[in-house]
């Protein structure tokens, strides 16, 4: 089923597939060759950090046949006890593959550019406990952080349309990663119903 989301959203104009777990992206490196930006959440109700938490995480998903590797980089502590410098070195030292930084913070941004991050991802704003918790995407973020890194800034989080998307990149995102908006069906749906619920007919 998610490869053939990914598939139909690679028809419809998508460069590039944000996947989840090593079997995901094994299935979907067999049906298209398009980019896929690859994630590997362990242990979600164990830990606050479990996108690709750990060296191990993030080799499952290499290995599988992800073109990018994306880690939580923001400064809550991971499961293993190391630091994100030291998986980023790690990875880095094993494979030549560009490691996508997702943060919460323009703090972490700039960190994650020194450590060797390739690319920030926005993914984690308004998730930690000390970001800004909003019901819409941070352009002010993504203006902050893309003028101080100089890296590629992807924004991702919180994107519901067509004209949101444009914004991120007029506010400076390089590329835009749509999650819900275009692959849950029942939240696309909600979201028409409850804009709908209180119009009246005719009016």
């Amino acid at each position: 089923v998610l490869t053939c989301l990914a598939r139909s959203a690679l028809a419809g104009g998508a460069v590039a597939v944000r996947a989840n777990g090593p079997d995901v992206i094994r299935q979907m490196r067999a049906a298209f060759s398009e980019p896929i930006l690859g994630i590997n959440k362990v242990d979600r109700d164990a830990n606050e950090v479990y996108i690709t938490p750990t060296f191990s995480a993030a080799r499952e998903i290499i290995e599988a046949g992800a073109d990018f590797v994306a880690i939580d980089a923001t400064m809550r502590p991971r499961p293993d006890g190391r630091s994100t410098a030291e998986l980023i070195t790690d990875i880095l030292s094993h494979y030549n593959i560009p490691i996508v930084a997702d943060i919460s913070t323009a703090d972490e941004a700039v960190a994650a550019e020194k450590m060797g991050a390739a690319f920030i991802a926005t993914t984690l704003a308004g998730y930690t406990s000390y970001s800004l918790n909003s019901s819409s995407v941070s352009l002010e973020l993504i203006r902050e952080i893309s003028s101080s890194v100089s890296i590629p800034v992807i924004a991702e989080g919180r994107i519901l349309s067509p004209e949101e998307a444009a914004m991120c990149i007029q506010a400076g995102a390089w590329a835009v990663v749509v999650g819900s908006a275009i692959t849950r069906p029942r939240l696309i749906a909600r979201r028409f119903a409850e804009a709908l619920a209180s119009i009246e007919h005719g009016s």
